[in-house]
C-alpha cells in the first residue's frame, strides 16, 4: 500500500464458512504465511501478507477455541490485536468499548509502541466506517493523542445480487461490480493506516482519504 509493507494476522475464519479469511487472502493475491519466517520472506516481494493465528501460535488458538464452551470472551480475545509478530513500526486496530480502547492504548504504551491508531468502533476489527463521527485513539511518537473525524454522507444501499458474499466482494475487488459504500470503508481504513505510519495530524484526514481513493482506483494496475 503506497509503497509500504502490510502484515495482517487473525483467525483463519471458522463457523459455516471455514477458513474464509485464508480463502479471501488467496483470492486477492495476498500470500498466506505459516510462520514469521515465511512472512518476512514473502514481504521481500509482496506488498502484504496474512498470518493465520492458527499457524502463528497453536496455544493461543486452543485458548480462543474455548469460547463455545465458556460462552464468553476472555482477556485473550481482547489483546489479540496487540500482537505484533513482525515488529512493525505502526499498527491500526479497532475496539468497541471506551474502557477497552484506553486499555489497549495503555498496554501498547507499556510495550513501547510509538505509532498506533485505535478506531472507536462497534466491533473489535480495524475497519473504519466513515458514516458517523468517529473518535480515533492515537499513540503519536508514544504519546496519547485523540481526535474525532466527522461522518461522511452515506450512499444508498446497493441492489441485491444473486452472488454469494465472497463472490460479491471479489467482484468489487476486480472491478466487475461497484459498491460505493464498501469502497468508502476501504478507503477510510487505508487513509487511517497511512496517517498512522506517516504520523499525520487530525486535520489531514480528507487529504489522506483522497490519496487512498486514488490508490484504490489504481489497485488493478498496480497488481498487474
Amino acid at each position: 500500500m503506497a509503497g509500504y509493507r502490510v502484515a495482517m494476522h487473525g483467525s483463519a475464519g471458522g463457523g459455516q464458512d471455514e477458513a474464509k479469511f485464508v480463502i479471501a487472502a488467496k483470492m486477492s493475491g495476498i500470500p498466506v504465511c505459516a510462520s514469521i519466517k515465511d512472512a518476512k520472506n514473502a514481504l521481500k516481494t509482496a506488498a502484504s501478507v496474512f498470518i493465520p493465528m492458527e499457524t502463528l501460535d497453536a496455544q493461543i488458538t486452543r485458548l480462543i477455541g474455548l469460547y463455545p464452551l465458556m460462552e464468553m470472551r476472555s482477556p485473550l480475545n481482547t489483546i489479540l490485536q496487540l500482537i505484533n509478530p513482525l515488529g512493525t513500526k505502526a499498527s491500526i486496530m479497532g475496539a468497541s468499548g471506551s474502557a477497552r480502547r484506553d486499555l489497549h492504548r495503555d498496554i501498547a504504551m507499556l510495550l513501547g509502541v510509538q505509532q498506533l491508531s485505535i478506531i472507536g468502533n462497534i466491533r473489535d476489527i480495524p475497519e473504519f466506517g466513515p458514516f458517523r463521527t468517529t473518535t480515533i485513539y492515537r499513540l503519536l511518537d508514544g504519546a496519547s493523542y485523540d481526535f474525532s473525524i466527522p461522518g461522511m454522507k452515506q450512499p444508498g444501499a446497493e441492489p441485491d445480487t444473486l452472488m454469494t458474499m465472497r463472490e460479491y466482494w471479489f467482484a468489487v475487488w476486480t472491478g466487475a461490480a461497484r459498491d460505493e459504500r464498501m469502497e468508502m470503508v476501504i478507503c477510510a481504513t487505508a487513509a487511517m493506516a497511512l496517517m498512522t505510519i506517516e504520523c499525520a495530524s487530525a486535520d489531514s484526514f480528507l487529504e489522506y482519504y483522497q490519496r487512498a481513493l486514488r490508490l484504490w482506483k489504481d489497485r488493478l494496475v498496480a497488481a498487474a
